[in-house]
């Protein structure tokens, strides 16, 4: 796991601030993340449910040039420590296949050192997934009738959902430095973030999925 991708240029604001070395942020090797999930599915009748569960262990080796590495800041005493997160996920959908309506309830948390590998979500603000608090989301699907005509394959939906995130660690979704308590940086400055850090959220959403 790198800093930073390939190819793309960050400002090193030490380096700019002493006018020193190059003035960007050099491409660091930072160690390794290990990541394993199980999931089981079961449906009866027209109740559908799951339960998964993930774990993350980082295995770091170092820091970059402004003291970030897996999970650790430049503060960190021992900042080669491996660190283990996990998550638990779980849902249930009922069906009312002669309204075309399916109706679903889901839960997830992540602790705070948890990474999920969810780059490519498709949550419209942040991947619930990824989470290192809670997420509850309610949702209902209706069916278009008429896609069998186009092909067998064919399907076309509405989705109406809620989400509330409630998060109780920064950076949710990534593996650079420390995560911190959101209560914590109410009280203590040493624990400031670059960008103000949101503790609560809630989002509805409607979408339009077709696949043919």
């Amino acid at each position: 796991m790198f800093n930073v991708p390939d190819d793309v240029t960050f400002p090193n604001p030490l380096e700019q601030a002493f006018a020193s070395g190059n003035g960007t942020l050099d491409r660091t090797n930072l160690g390794n993340i290990y990541h394993t999930s199980a999931v089981y599915t079961d449906k009866v009748d027209g109740l559908n449910y799951f339960a998964a569960a993930g774990w993350s262990r980082t295995a770091p080796n170092g820091q970059d040039e402004v003291g970030n590495g897996l999970l650790t800041s430049w503060w960190d005493k021992d900042y080669q420590a491996a660190k283990d997160g996990y998550s638990a996920y779980a849902g249930v959908r009922y069906d009312l296949a002669d309204l075309g309506l399916k109706l679903g309830l889901e839960y997830n948390y992540g602790s705070k050192n948890w990474i999920a590998f969810t780059p490519g979500n498709d949550d419209l603000y942040a991947s619930k997934l990824a989470v290192r608090g809670h997420v509850g989301e309610a949702y209902m699907i209706w069916s278009i009738p008429g896609g069998e005509k186009i092909s067998k394959f064919a399907d076309a939906f509405i989705r109406l959902g809620y989400q509330h995130y409630l998060y109780n660690y920064t950076g949710s979704g990534f593996w650079l430095g420390e995560p911190q308590d959101i209560d914590d940086l109410k009280t203590d400055p040493l624990t400031a973030q670059f960008y103000t850090p949101v503790d609560s959220m809630d989002q509805v959403y409607l979408t339009f999925e077709a696949t043919f």
